[in-house]
């Protein structure tokens, strides 16, 4: 069953009443499997928060359906079962940590006794439960981060939706989040978030989407589509340079000339294979050949500047 579905979404919005309407999503479409962990990337002001929006019903979209549990998404049966987090968590900065994810836990139909428990519970598990009783204001960035993923968490949702979730967090946070995020998969979850960091959505996600300038230009599985592009390889050799134009004849490689050897660059083992039975039939000497695998990140780099 698809936990999200959205159809053919269209949004324009004004910043200002007097200005023209600014076209923010065109055409989106994509579908996220229960149990998926989804990753939306796409550089600032490509759409991500906007499309978020518009899944929980909190802004309109022009033409489409949105779909939560196959229930229209301004449903607040649909939404029920989903936990937010919104890309700045704001919260009452007099109140206390406990306080505020007790209340998110009664909005979300606990008892009271249940709801403290769960309360402790989230904030223990996102790293702040010493600081459970203090007040907001005393809280950094990071912490708010993590209070806000623990009023996310504390009703247990079928879905969660998180916009930025490693946005101030430290290294030990992120790893954090990371576990986080890989037990609540365990347990039937299903989980929706932007990122920029393109490393978290390469360890954590079963499938990615790109969004380009309002559009979804590249979605799937992330293993069929790391696969779809050849790595980056480096291999550095000692050949004599007179050697080298006869060794890349015909070979799409960068060469780059030191003193006591020669670095090539190219897209493909296949390729690099090529050239070193080229360097060793020259009776050179391969040093040390590297293959650089931030395959997502070539795909994301390629289709933004693609859609620029």
């Amino acid at each position: 069953m698809n936990a999200i579905t959205l159809e053919n979404i269209s949004v324009s919005l004004r910043r200002h009443f007097w200005q023209p309407k600014r076209t923010i999503l065109t055409n989106l479409s994509l579908t996220v499997i229960s149990g998926q962990i989804y990753g939306f990337l796409g550089a600032n002001g490509a759409g991500k928060t906007t499309a978020m929006k518009v899944m929980l019903g909190l802004l309109k979209q022009d033409e489409g359906q949105t779909l939560l549990w196959g229930q229209p998404s301004h449903d607040s049966v649909a939404r029920k079962s989903v936990g937010f987090l919104p890309e700045q968590p704001y919260f009452s900065h007099h109140l206390t940590g406990f306080e505020v994810v007790t209340q998110h836990a009664l909005l979300a139909g606990s008892t009271f006794s249940d709801a403290k428990k769960d309360a402790v519970c989230n904030l223990e598990k996102m790293g702040i439960g010493h600081a459970k009783h203090h007040r907001l204001s005393t809280y950094s960035k990071g912490m708010l981060q993590r209070l806000g993923l623990a009023q996310a968490c504390v009703a247990k949702p079928r879905l969660l939706i998180l916009d930025e979730p490693m946005s101030g967090l430290d290294p030990i946070g992120r790893r954090d989040v990371r576990e986080l995020m890989f037990e609540m998969k365990k347990q039937g979850t299903t989980i929706f978030f932007s990122t920029h960091n393109l490393s978290d959505a390469e360890q954590l996600c079963d499938h990615v989407g790109i969004l380009v300038r309002g559009q979804l230009t590249k979605s799937g599985p992330l293993s069929a589509l790391t696969t779809t592009i050849e790595e980056p390889v480096e291999v550095i050799a000692d050949i004599a340079h007179e050697k080298i134009a006869s060794i890349i004849e015909g070979l799409t490689v960068e060469c780059i000339l030191c003193d006591s050897s020669v670095i090539f660059r190219m897209k493909g083992r296949k390729l690099a294979n090529e050239l070193m039975r080229r360097i060793y039939q020259q009776q050179g000497m391969v040093i040390s050949m590297q293959v650089y695998r931030g395959l997502l990140e070539n795909i994301f780099v390629e289709e933004t500047l693609g859609g620029s």
